[in-house]
C-alpha cells in the first residue's frame, strides 16, 4: 500500500485494517467513490489519513457536503488533505468558515 513501516501512520495504518472487516472497508471506499475518488485516491487519503476509513458514512458525507457544495473545495483537494475529514464540522469547519 505504500507505507513507510518506519513512521507511526503505518502502525495507524495497520490498526485500522485489524478493526475492519472487508465489506465495510468496502461501503467506505463506495461512499468516497460517491464523492468522485477513485479507488486510488481513496488509498491515498488512506496513506495520509488511515482514520479516514474509521469515520461514518454520515460523518463523511455530511463533511464533504460541506466542504464541496458550501465552501467550494473540490473534492480531490480533500483527498490529498484528508484529515479535515475527521475535524468537527460544528466546531471547527463551520466556525471557522
Amino acid at each position: 500500500m505504500g507505507f513507510d513501516p518506519l513512521k507511526l501512520v503505518f502502525v495507524l495504518a495497520i490498526q485500522v485494517i485489524l478493526k475492519m472487516k472487508k465489506p465495510i472497508w468496502e461501503s467506505k471506499l463506495e461512499v468516497y467513490k460517491r464523492w468522485g475518488w477513485s479507488k486510488d485516491v481513496a488509498l491515498l487519503a488512506f496513506r495520509r489519513y488511515p482514520n479516514c476509513v474509521l469515520l461514518s458514512e454520515e460523518k463523511i458525507t455530511k463533511t464533504m457536503d460541506f466542504l464541496v457544495h458550501k465552501m467550494g473545495c473540490p473534492s480531490a483537494e480533500i483527498a490529498k488533505n484528508p484529515s479535515v475529514l475527521g475535524l468537527s464540522l460544528e466546531k471547527r469547519i463551520i466556525t471557522r468558515f
